[in-house]
């Protein structure tokens, strides 16, 4: 098990960085989490809308 800031996030962002034109949809449990998602998107400049 992957404790918190660990990089498990990286299985569903790396895809979406590496292809173009690409539309994933995430859905999150929690309100933490889809934060943190929206700022390693930030990071990476791939827009999210959520």
């Amino acid at each position: 098990i992957i404790s918190t800031g660990g990089g498990k996030s990286l299985i569903f962002i790396l895809p979406i960085y590496y292809t173009s034109n690409g539309v994933m949809i995430i859905v999150t449990p929690l309100v933490a989490l889809e934060n943190d998602i929206n700022a390693q998107y930030i990071k990476i400049d791939i827009d999210l809308y959520i």
